[in-house]
């Protein structure tokens, strides 16, 4: 079990009659392997050690060694990003990412209301937030993951603009004697409506 600087494996056999100790060989890369020593009639250590592989039993003077060796990496340091001030927009709001790295893995985004996404194809990468009313608040995480490292994640807030529009969807268009009919898939009766029409 991989984690900051640190790598954990689990004894499968542990037993807490032994008394166990941990060596560790470095290796290459900056890898480490490590090797749990069970000795009879220990105390109980944690169940998890750092290491596997090397149990050593004794019973009077007739010893038995069992070996298992395990070698393992820590995860990186998550990655280091920053979130500027949120810019209100049209029934959303944004936020620049100040660190994005393409290099990870920005899917995870989300927020408690509407829908959290991360734009890079700009000069300054961003978290946009959609589908929020006129003036209403979400909390946005942005969550940066990366194979082998640590996630990292940065939380922020926003709020959507004052009398955001509303664009009107037709459907059903209906040719009439003298023009034609078309249904607002979306109306909204929090807003006021006036037809206008322009000559083609």
């Amino acid at each position: 079990m991989r984690g900051q600087e640190t790598t954990r494996i689990p004894i499968n056999n542990y037993d807490d009659t032994y008394t166990w100790s941990v060596t560790q060989d470095n290796g290459a890369r900056g890898c480490s392997r490590l090797r749990a020593h069970g000795r009879n009639r220990g105390h109980r250590p944690d169940e998890w050690a750092n290491g596997v592989g090397h149990g050593q039993s004794e019973e009077g003077s007739a010893t038995s060694t069992a070996r298992s060796p395990y070698s393992g990496a820590a995860l990186e340091a998550p990655k280091e990003f920053t979130l500027g001030t949120a810019v209100p927009g049209n029934r959303s709001f944004t936020i620049p990412i100040n660190g994005y790295d393409s290099d990870w893995d920005w899917s995870q985004t989300h927020a408690s209301v509407g829908t959290a996404t991360v734009d890079a194809t700009g000069d300054t990468p961003i978290v946009r937030v959609t589908g929020l009313d006129p003036l209403q608040a979400s909390h946005v995480t942005v969550i940066a993951t990366r194979v082998g490292w640590i996630d990292a994640s940065v939380e922020a807030d926003g709020a959507a603009d004052v009398g955001g529009q509303l664009d009107p969807i037709f459907i059903d268009k209906t040719p009439t004697a003298d023009g034609f009919t078309a249904t607002i898939d979306n109306y909204d009766g929090d807003f006021d409506w006036a037809p206008t029409s322009t000559p083609r």
